[in-house]
């Protein structure tokens, strides 16, 4: 669900499939991401932060 830079047209959804639980990853400047969710959902400039839901 997003609102990609407050665009015409209102809030969006786009479905997708979420692949795996539980990721972790190292970021270049050395952070440690963890209990990140994977999915093939399109995240498009200006909709990130939004939900993630299960319908």
């Amino acid at each position: 669900v997003g609102n990609a830079l407050a665009l015409p047209g209102g809030p969006t959804a786009t479905a997708g499939i979420v692949s795996a639980l539980n990721r972790s990853i190292d970021t270049n400047n050395g952070e440690h991401l963890a209990r990140l969710i994977q999915t093939d959902a399109a995240i498009n400039p200006g909709n990130s932060g939004g939900p993630l839901l299960s319908a």
